[in-house]
C-alpha cells in the first residue's frame, strides 16, 4: 500500500522533516454551480469556497537494536554479520508498520490535536456490507457486482477514480480460480480488473477476513507524507565498548477530506 502511494506520485515531502512535528493543511468546500441565461445579466451566486485547518502529527517510526563491540567483531569474521542481518530485519520491522498504518491495522496515533488514521479507521470512510464467499449461493459474479456497487457509493460522493481496489488474503483462492466454470478464460481477478476506473487489484497482506477496499488514487483523497525515508543511525556507549543502531522513518498516511467530512474510501466487509 505504500509503494503503491508513492511509485503513483501520491507523496508529499517535508524536507528536514525531523524539524516538523505536525504538518497542517487546509480543507476547501466547493462553491455553487454555474447559471445559464440569453443575455448574461442574471446573477449568479457570488459565493466562495470554505476553509478549515486540519493537523496531521509525524511520528517517527522506530527499531532499536545494540550490540557489543566483540559481538560485532566476532560476527564480521563469519560469513553474515550480525550488525548488517539485524539492520535488514529491523528496516522490515519499520516497513510493515508503515504498511499497516495506511491499512488502518495499527492504533490511530493522536498527539497536537490531530490523529493518523488509515483507511479501514477513517471517520468518513463509506462502508459495504460484502457477501463472504462461504455463503450459500455466492458466485463469483457476487463479487463483482458488489464491487460495482462500492464504486457507485464512490460515485454518488463525487469521487470519480481512478480507483485501486485491495482485498485481503483470504481471498485469494477465490480471485485466482476461474471466473466461470463454463468458459475458464480468465479468473475472478482478471474479471474485476476490466472494471472501468480501476488502475489495479491488489492482495494486502494485512487486511483481515474478507475485508475489500476501494480507494481512489488521487491526493485530495490520500497521499504519502515522506518526512524522512528509511534510516539507520549509528553510535557508540560505555567507552566504545557497545555499538548501538536505530531505523527510522518519518512517513505517514495522509487521509484527506473534503470540508463536509466525505473521503474517497469505500470499506467493505463480509456480514
Amino acid at each position: 500500500a505504500v509503494n503503491d502511494l508513492r511509485s503513483r506520485g501520491l507523496v508529499y515531502t517535508i524536507p528536514n522533516g525531523m524539524a516538523k512535528t505536525i504538518l497542517e493543511t487546509e480543507r476547501q468546500s466547493d462553491i455553487n454551480d454555474a447559471t445559464m441565461s440569453m443575455d448574461g445579466l442574471a446573477e449568479s451566486k457570488a459565493d466562495r469556497p470554505k476553509y478549515d485547518l486540519s493537523g496531521l502529527p509525524l511520528p517517527i517510526i522506530h527499531k532499536d537494536f545494540s550490540f557489543s563491540a566483540r559481538q560485532v567483531m566476532t560476527s564480521r569474521n563469519g560469513g553474515s554479520p550480525l550488525d548488517t542481518t539485524m539492520a535488514e530485519l529491523s528496516a522490515r520491522k519499520v516497513a510493515e508498520y508503515a504498511e499497516k498504518l495506511v491499512l488502518g491495522k495499527q492504533t490511530d496515533y493522536t498527539y497536537g490535536g490531530g490523529t493518523i488514521q488509515g483507511y479501514t479507521t477513517l471517520t468518513g470512510r463509506m462502508t459495504k456490507d460484502l457477501t463472504a464467499p462461504t455463503a450459500s449461493g455466492w458466485t463469483p459474479a457476487t463479487l463483482v457486482n458488489e464491487i460495482l456497487e462500492m464504486r457507485a457509493q464512490a460515485v454518488a460522493q463525487y469521487h470519480y477514480g481512478p480507483y485501486m481496489l485491495y482485498t485481503a488474503p483470504s481471498w485469494d483462492i477465490y480471485l485466482d480460480d476461474d471466473y466461470s466454470s463454463a468458459k475458464g478464460d480468465n479468473t475472478l481477478r482478471e474479471r474485476i480488473q476490466k472494471i472501468q476506473g480501476l488502475l489495479d487489484v491488489q492482495t494486502a497482506d494485512y487486511l483481515e477476513d474478507y475485508e475489500v477496499l476501494l480507494v481512489q488514487f488521487t491526493t485530495d483523497v490520500v497521499r504519502m507524507v515522506v518526512g524522512m525515508d528509511i534510516t539507520t543511525v549509528q553510535w557508540e556507549s560505555h567507552g566504545g565498548m557497545q555499538l548501538n543502531f536505530k531505523v527510522m522513518c518519518i512517513l505517514v498516511p495522509q487521509m484527506r477530506l473534503d470540508i463536509n467530512s466525505k473521503g474517497g474510501i469505500v470499506h467493505g466487509e463480509a456480514a
